[in-house]
Order: C-alpha cells, then structure tokens, then sequence
C-alpha cells in the first residue's frame, strides 16, 4: 500500500515538470511576439526616419497665457487644432513663463494695453470670477473691494489727499489677482526678452483680433475659417454693465504705475513679430476718459 501510494506520489510529481514547460514555452512565445511588435514599431517610427534623415515630428509653438489679455479666448480657439498645422501647439496655464520654454522653440502671446487690462482684471475678480468660474475672494480681495468698487474709484484714490486712502488703494493695487501682475511676471526682464527675440513667433495685440488673428492661424499653418469663441462664459469676457470707464486722475495715476508695462508694450511693438497697429500709450488712454469704444468694452 505505502508502494502504491508512492508510485502515485511519483507519478504525479514527474506531470507536474511537463505543464512548467509548457508554461515556460507559452510564455517565451509571447514574449518573442511583444519583442517583435516593440522592433518593428521602432524601425517604423524611428529607425526609418533616421535614415531617411528626419524625425517625423512637428517644431512647438506654445502660448504663454498672461492673465486678463485675452489668452483665455485664444486657448479656446487653438484647443482642437494643436496638432492640426505646421507647429505643435502648447497652450499653457499662467504660471508658465518664458523661462519655463525651452530654447529654439517658439512662443507666441497676447497683449493689451495695461490700462485696458487693469479695468479687465479688476471687473473679473470684482465678480470673482464668474460666469466662466467661481473664484472666490481672498481675505485681503474682500477688503479691497469694500472700499473700492470700480476701477475708476480704485485708480483715483492713488493719488488721494488723503495718507489713508492713498495706502488702501497701494494694498488693493497688490492684493487683487491679475491687478497686480505685471507683463515682466512672464518675461522677467529686457535683458532675457531680448535674449529670446529670435524665439518669439508672434505678439498678438488684442483689441484687433479681426486682423491679427488670421495672421496669428497662418503663421500655424491653420485655416483661416476658425471662428473665435461667440459666448460671454467661453471667452471669459465681462459682462456688457461692468464699469469700465475711467477718469483722468485715474488715467494718469494708472499709467504711472502701470509704466514698466508700458515699456515692455514699447518693446513689443518695434519688433518685426508685432501683429497690431503702432501702439500708443497717450492714443489708447483717450479712450479711457469715456466709455471705451464696443469692440473694446466686451474684450477679455
């Protein structure tokens, strides 16, 4: 009996080896097909573009979204296209900066004027950010708001009479998001802009989208048939009965502060990638000591 159930014993220990290498078999064929799928996908894809003496991929081209410009309406715009033209389009967030893009590949932005993106920015955060999301006040936004409700009466108390609110209008001028971005918070300075120069691909300037974006899709290589986004929400745009008009107290005091924007609007503009009319910052203030003209007041 104890024979017999060694034999057993035995006999089932001598199958067990054969299904193993049955096993081993199996999986040494499957690892030979992944092998060969895996070479032949690299011959395809790299192999055979290296000879040929090209890689099959497209150069980049990546907006840098500075706040309140208009970059949110451009995203929207590019956002089914980045691959569909002759740059790989990179759409970024707003903490990316010029810095953050590699060297030789190229870059392309919004601009506004900075009084114009002031009033933007103030009437968005003023509604914290709404239809397009809800962002809801900071602490030090909250106190900023209480005592100046529109951008007039912000841009105004600059320059008040009075050392108490001329203080509250300096902490509401830093406090309030995107009000106190500057454009160099993405360039960082003349010295690295100029360094970059042959990187820019294209300043867009905002209020004249009907003319510059088409130039903008035909340095990507799109159509000129794509349609910019039509609704307030989607285009981040304010609502039509924002306040927007400002003084010229306002005016003069947002200028002065806003003058380093200024000189970076000065740069833009010489340069060969402007797409725009000659900026001027006493010509596009005009507008600001009444209501700014209707293509303008709906901007980003």
């Amino acid at each position: 009996m104890r024979s017999s159930r060694s034999c057993g014993a035995a006999g089932s220990f001598r199958r067990r080896p054969s299904l193993r290498g049955v096993d081993q078999v199996s999986a040494r064929a499957s690892i030979r097909r992944v092998e060969n799928a895996l070479a032949r996908r690299v011959r395809r894809r790299i192999v055979r573009p290296l000879e040929r003496g090209v890689i099959a991929r497209r150069p980049r081209a990546h907006l840098l979204h500075v706040s309140k410009a208009g970059g949110t309406m451009l995203k929207d715009l590019l956002g089914p296209y980045t691959m569909s033209g002759s740059y790989e389009i990179v759409l970024h967030s707003h903490p990316v900066r010029l810095r953050d893009i590699p060297l030789g590949e190229k870059v392309f932005f919004v601009v506004r004027d900075p009084l114009e993106r002031f009033v933007s920015a103030f009437n968005y955060r003023l509604r914290e950010g709404r239809p397009h999301q809800y962002d809801p006040w900071t602490d030090a936004e909250r106190v900023a708001f209480a005592a100046f409700q529109s951008p007039d009466a912000l841009g105004a108390a600059l320059s008040s009479g009075e050392a108490e609110t001329r203080a509250r209008a300096m902490a509401a001028m830093i406090a309030i998001r995107h009000v106190r971005d500057s454009y160099w918070r993405w360039f960082d300075n003349l010295e690295y802009l100029e360094r970059r120069r042959d990187d820019l691909l294209l300043a867009v300037w905002l209020p004249d989208l009907t003319a510059t974006v088409p130039q903008l899709l035909s340095m990507l290589g799109l159509p000129a048939q794509i349609a910019a986004p039509q609704s307030e929400a989607s285009a981040n745009r304010s609502p039509e009965d924002a306040p927007r008009a400002l003084g010229d107290t306002a005016t003069a005091n947002l200028r002065q502060w806003y003058g380093a924007d200024d000189a970076f609007l000065d740069y833009c503009a010489a340069l060969p990638v402007f797409a725009g009319p000659s900026w001027s910052r006493d010509r596009t203030s005009a507008h600001h000591r009444s209501q700014a003209p209707a293509a303008l007041e709906r901007s980003v």
